[in-house]
Parts: structure tokens; sequence; C-alpha cells
């Protein structure tokens, strides 16, 4: 079988994969979750992937309260797909992601983002809720909502949510703005509470 072939055969079994993580106000599909669907699968198709790495950038995202920097990584990704028997027989996809950490995880967790989203839009797998939002294939949720787990500072929190409602807004997504107005609504209401 072809490359093309061997995919459709995984896609036949492995069909939905369901939001199970919660974050915040919502629930997500983690790369482990999406790896541990497919990887038997893909090794009885002789199936592999290799990423590669296009260009990237770390911007500073901020810092919290207690002085912490935050960094962004930026970068673009391709991801060769190979049939392990003719390895001439392959295709490649490319994808973009960012990540937000304020220690040294946000590259990592670029590549994981991308790397989870390649897989779940090749093998066209459900995962139990509306993932039509744009936003959400651009800008990284649970990494938006990890990085305002650690701050404790209004000033801070308001700085992420702005550049995140840039972005919402420039992709004229109204789903997304909800999602992360609601985030940056509970981690306000986290500050205010412990405030008291």
């Amino acid at each position: 079988m072809n490359i093309y072939q061997r995919i459709n055969e995984i896609r036949k079994k492995v069909t939905y994969i369901q939001k199970v993580t919660a974050v915040q106000t919502y629930k997500a599909v983690t790369h482990d979750q999406v790896t541990a669907a497919l990887r038997a699968s893909m090794v009885e198709q002789n199936i592999l992937i290799l990423p590669h790495l296009i260009s990237t950038k770390s911007l500073d995202a901020g810092a919290t309260s207690k002085g912490t920097v935050q960094v962004r990584v930026e970068a673009e990704y391709s991801f060769s797909f190979i049939n392990g028997d003719e390895p001439a027989d392959g295709f490649q996809v490319s994808v973009s992601a960012h990540a937000i950490d304020t220690g040294d995880k946000a590259a990592g967790k670029a590549l994981s983002y991308a790397m989870k989203m390649v897989l779940l839009k090749v093998f066209t797998i459900e995962t139990g809720e509306s993932d039509e939002s744009r936003f959400a294939e651009d800008f990284d949720l649970l990494s938006y909502a990890e990085s305002l787990s650690e701050v404790t500072s209004k000033d801070v929190v308001q700085h992420l949510y702005l550049q995140a409602k840039a972005q919402a807004i420039k992709l004229n997504d109204t789903e997304a703005f909800k999602k992360i107005t609601d985030i940056t609504k509970g981690v306000l209401a986290k500050i205010e509470g412990g405030a008291k």
C-alpha cells in the first residue's frame, strides 16, 4: 500500500479522541492522548513522521508578579509522513504554532502543539467539540491558560489578554474571543480572591 492508503487504514480505526483535559473553562485533547491513540496503528502500517523546524523566534511575553520572565516561541514546522517500506513514498505538511512558558519549555510546547494539530488534521480525527474556530488553530489556548496559571499580577494578565484579544480580532473569531475572555476572567477572579 502507498502512504495514502496506509493513512486511510488508520483513519478507519481511529475516528475519535475525547477532550478530557480540563483547562480553565474548556477541555482539550493533549499531545500524549493523540500519540497514544495513533502510535500502534502507525507502527502497524509502518508510517514514520519526522518533524523539521523551518523557522523560530522568541518574544518577550511579559513577566509574572514575581518577576519571572515569560517567553513566547513562534515557530514554523514541516512534518514528513514517510512510508517505512518505501521511503521515497511520502508527503509533507507545514504548520505554525506558538507557546508561552516561564522556563525553557516554550519551544517544546510549540512543537508538541504543532505535532498534535498535524496528526488530528491528517487523520481527520474528531474530538467531540467544535473545532471550527480558526483562532484555535493559530493560537494555543492551552498554552495561554497555562501561562496565566502562574501569574499573580493583574497588569500581566491584562497584557497577555490584550495580545490574545488582538489576535482573535485579527482573525475575526468571536468564539475564540469568548474563550480567552472566559479564561482571563477566571484568572482575575482567582487573583482577586487570593488578595482578600
